[in-house]
């Protein structure tokens, strides 16, 4: 079994922050420094910047948080979503890092129909990466696929768990950064599930992830 690396959820759907608050989140991460101060539910402020970067509507209708953390003596506002283990999954509102874990790791399970399995499965990377998804413009194939269970994997970490998860349906369907490192990530689920594992990627088009996608202002009306 390969080793994964954080490497598959680095991300650049985005101009970066400023350095010193990408370094300062960083840092907190490698040193275990990153504690939750408070979060609520999903604010106005933060429900403007999600739409002002191509997020829709139906996407926030999600149990959305708005948080604060504190990383190396820094507080640090953000958007978050819980998830199975009562972690929060973490994407600073100024975009500088891919979102992170905040508190115990786990999956992110969303069914499509509450108490059902459905045969099928979506995996995503991380949670902006579902959001995104959700955001796809009417007229887009990947609408077709709202119909399967979501799992929202996050940190490299879940992967075994993720696999265990994955292993009781009939089909998952990856949704990753374009890269090599997926490539290998979804051999790998091919290998151990034994079942079939597809690459979604083709649906971004030309671009690397959905939420390259979405921020192309002239796709929204594709």
């Amino acid at each position: 079994m390969i080793i994964m690396t954080s490497d598959l959820h680095t991300q650049r759907d985005v101009l970066p922050a400023p350095s010193n608050a990408r370094s300062g989140l960083m840092a907190g991460q490698r040193r275990g420094m990153l504690r939750l101060l408070h979060d609520e539910e999903l604010t106005a402020e933060h429900r403007e910047l999600l739409a002002s970067r191509g997020f829709s509507p139906e996407a926030l209708l999600l149990t959305l948080r708005s948080a604060s953390v504190l990383s190396v003596g820094k507080m640090y506002r953000g958007i978050g979503l819980r998830n199975g283990t009562g972690g929060l999954e973490f994407q600073p509102a100024d975009f500088s890092t891919a979102p992170f874990t905040i508190g115990l790791k786990g999956l992110v399970l969303l069914p499509c129909e509450a108490g059902h399995r459905s045969l099928n499965c979506l995996l995503f990377d991380h949670f902006m990466s579902y959001l995104a998804f959700l955001s796809m413009p009417e007229g887009h194939p990947a609408r077709l696929l709202r119909q399967c269970d979501v799992v929202v994997m996050g940190p490299a970490s879940n992967f075994d768990h993720a696999v265990r998860t994955m292993a009781h349906y009939h089909q998952t369907i990856c949704f990753f950064r374009k890269g090599t490192i997926t490539q290998t990530v979804i051999a790998t689920l091919r290998d151990l599930l034994r079942t079939d594992v597809a690459d979604g990627s083709f649906l971004y088009g030309h671009h690397d992830s959905f939420a390259d996608f979405i921020a192309n202002k002239e796709n929204t009306t594709e």
